[in-house]
């Protein structure tokens, strides 16, 4: 146990079960200490029910001690201790008088469920709710010490199960919050780690498009790539077999060109093209230059000064002049 509270005080990340795990070993180390430290409270103000009573909840938090290590879940153990610290507690308060704050431990009993409950998160509202619901029934209600004892006793033990119960709140919250900080931590660093990835792609994949384009004689080709988010799916390349001419230059791009238009199975495609004023789908493929929402690659007529920003589909609506 000691370990693994060395590892939330340097940072050192736990899982679920092992944060669990120190929850369920320090509740019950805790419970057991108080039970054997007040066990000898109740010997000495020979409150014989509850010096008895304590025998057997020494007894039940030492074995769930033993069971700690070796269990796969803490449900049933959770809700052993939790019945014996209702009982106890009110039996207490019955004894000693509601002042005394027995009832605080009740408290503390709904406030674990979301700490040692790892997937068993349903169970743990109604486990919360229930010790919620009694404490603070008991807690509006004034009830009368059956055993009479000074009232600096009553104040001494009203102040040690406060603090107890402060100090074990105070736990559970550096518990919460370092396991918060560990993951924003750990959500951070990968967050880091996959951005230099894709920057480290990004480089690599506009090294494909830095190629000499001045040896293309009678060609004039140029080129621009600006990825959406680093790097993008795309990957375009030109090279010269030696047969390259005007002819079929123009045939494979009118061949890529017609590829891009809408499928005549297209749903609504007649309606579409009767609102824009158009008679056939290749129409549509000439006033939209090309575009298309698969990718980023269009036609741009000689010395027009449309710009892509003006006319593509992810930012704009259709056009039809």
């Amino acid at each position: 146990m000691f370990e693994r509270i060395k590892g939330f005080i340097t940072g050192r990340e736990l899982l679920a079960s092992e944060r669990a795990k120190l929850v369920a070993y320090f509740t019950d180390i805790s419970a057991l200490i108080y039970h054997i430290a007040i066990f000898f409270v109740f010997l000495i103000l020979d409150i014989s029910p509850m010096f008895f009573y304590n025998i057997l909840s020494i007894s039940l938090f030492t074995v769930i001690l033993l069971r700690i290590k070796t269990a796969k879940s803490y449900v049933l153990m959770y809700t052993v201790a939790a019945l014996e610290v209702i009982l106890h507690q009110i039996l207490a308060d019955y004894f000693l008088g509601s002042e005394t704050c027995f009832h605080y431990f009740i408290l503390l009993m709904g406030l674990l469920p979301f700490l040692v409950f790892r997937s068993n998160f349903k169970l743990a509202t109604p486990f919360t709710l229930v010790n919620s619901t009694i404490f603070i029934i008991i807690e509006n209600i004034y009830i009368k010490p059956a055993y009479h004892i000074a009232p600096w006793i009553s104040v001494f033990i009203k102040v040690m199960n406060i603090t107890i119960t402060v100090y074990v709140i105070i736990f559970m919250i550096i518990i919460f919050t370092l396991a918060i900080f560990n993951f924003e931590a750990n959500l951070k660093n990968s967050n880091q780690a996959m951005s230099n990835e894709i920057r480290m792609a990004s480089i690599i994949q506009q090294n494909f498009f830095k190629q000499d384009t001045n040896n293309l004689k009678g060609l004039d080709v140029v080129y621009y790539s600006k990825p959406m988010a680093g790097v993008s799916g795309d990957i375009y390349d030109f090279y010269k077999n030696g047969n390259v001419n005007d002819t079929s230059l123009r045939t494979n791009l009118s061949e890529w060109f017609k590829g891009r238009g809408i499928p005549s199975w297209r749903d609504k495609l007649d309606l579409l093209l009767h609102r824009l004023n158009i008679n056939a789908p290749c129409e549509l493929l000439d006033k939209a230059f090309g575009l298309s929402l698969s990718d980023q690659y269009w036609l741009k007529p000689v010395d027009s000064n449309i710009k892509y920003e003006d006319i593509n589909f992810f930012e704009c609506d259709v056009y039809t002049k």
